[in-house]
């Protein structure tokens, strides 16, 4: 499998970008703190909202850039569209982009919903096709295309309304949309109007589209009442709330698992302030340690529980080419001699068939699983927990490095 780094040099024109476990974790609850009603919407927020706040970070350091990037509609409308329909719209004065991020693993088109391109206050003037892979944390804008170009080169798809060009005809190069965009700085995109609306007929469609469904209505009805209907922020947003208020959101939904590398956490603890130590110099740098070969690594994460606050020790080492040992301890900080009583640390597998768990009495100076054995790339989760607080959750990908 290729790095994130070979996949940049095999594609040096494409725009590249690393999600960070962080910055997953705030848009999967951003997307968790919103009513959906069902869970391709929320995963169509979630993958939304991760795309969105990395690429407008990113134009915010385009210093050739003289508007500031601005998200359309407003923020708190977001969740609306999301309900809907796929896609996220950025404004940079007078011209729009529209990301549309795609979870194909060998994207060759890209497909923009029929709504991003024929309703009038909607449309954009250029459209970028987001690859974006969740797993590996990255996503790259394989191209984009224009609104002239959807609309006389791409291909319209009936069954799921939507405007499709082929890989080969997009634009690679940012650059050369940053210049387009200075050549025609406030062109107006040729859209026809829709059709008008009654108030009769759109709370008519509105009684329709309400009821919650495992997908979005956006097939239900002829494309030019629908349109007209979600064109208007205030029946949109009652459909959204209609559509939304029989629906309980419950805390108990599953987060997606976000699985990081064992290397990469103790690099990431390094960086948080936390130690990562080889055993046998207690170098407190992880660089030095494989610098000398040493295969053995520890490192210490901070664990805040309520107001306590924990140390998390994890030692890893290899002891075949395809197994690596697994050390897990939870061990009292800041003075403390003893765990908080009832604290439970566990590891449990991708299957969540195999689980290891210990707790902690009222004197407990540490608590440690049983040594873990795992083979390359197998994943499991570790857990801590205290009643009455947030527990933390770590999900692990084993890599068996010599």
């Amino acid at each position: 499998m290729l790095s994130f780094n070979d996949l940049r040099i095999l594609e040096p024109e494409q725009l590249w970008q690393e999600f960070s476990v962080e910055e997953q974790t705030q848009a999967w609850q951003q997307s968790r703190t919103q009513a959906y009603s069902n869970n391709a919407a929320r995963w169509r927020a979630y993958q939304n909202y991760l795309c969105l706040k990395k690429f407008e970070v990113w134009l915010t350091t385009q210093a050739d850039l003289q508007d500031r990037p601005k998200v359309w509609p407003e923020p708190r409308e977001l969740s609306s569209l999301w309900e809907l329909v796929n896609g996220s719209a950025i404004a940079l004065g007078k011209t729009r982009l529209l990301l549309v991020p795609d979870e194909a693993l060998n994207l060759q088109e890209l497909c923009v919903p029929q709504e991003w391109v024929d309703i009038p206050e909607w449309a954009a003037h250029y459209y970028l096709a987001i690859q974006q892979n969740s797993d590996e944390r990255w996503f790259r804008v394989v191209g984009y295309a224009t609104h002239d170009q959807l609309k006389q080169e791409g291909r319209y798809d009936p069954m799921d309304r939507t405007y499709c060009l082929e890989r080969q005809k997009l634009i690679q190069d940012l650059n050369v949309m940053w210049i387009g965009r200075e050549l025609s700085p406030s062109r107006e995109l040729a859209v026809a109007a829709l059709p008008a609306l009654s108030e009769r007929e759109a709370v008519g469609l509105l009684n329709q589209l309400s009821q919650p469904s495992l997908y979005s209505p956006r097939l239900d009805v002829p494309f030019e009442k629908w349109a007209a209907l979600i064109a208007n922020p205030n029946w949109r947003q009652q459909l959204y709330q209609q559509r939304t208020s029989e629906v309980q959101v419950s805390a108990s939904i599953a987060s997606p698992k976000v699985w990081v590398k064992l290397s990469q956490w103790a690099k990431e603890a390094l960086e948080a302030g936390g130690q990562v130590i080889d055993e046998l110099t207690a170098s407190p740098t992880l660089a030095s340690a494989t610098a000398r070969g040493v295969t053995k690594t520890e490192f210490k994460e901070r664990i805040p529980l309520g107001d306590s606050v924990v140390e998390l020790v994890v030692t890893y080492e290899p002891k075949t080419e395809q197994e690596c040992r697994v050390r897990i301890k939870v061990q009292p900080t800041d003075g403390q001699t003893t765990l908080p009583p009832n604290l439970q640390l566990s590891a449990v597998d991708e299957s969540e068939a195999n689980r290891e768990q210990v707790r902690a009495s009222d004197t407990s100076p540490a608590i440690e699983l049983p040594p873990l054995i795992f083979d390359q790339r197998e994943r499991f989760t570790i857990q801590i927990s205290l009643a009455g607080f947030e527990p933390f959750e770590k999900s692990v990908e084993v890599e068996v490095s010599q």
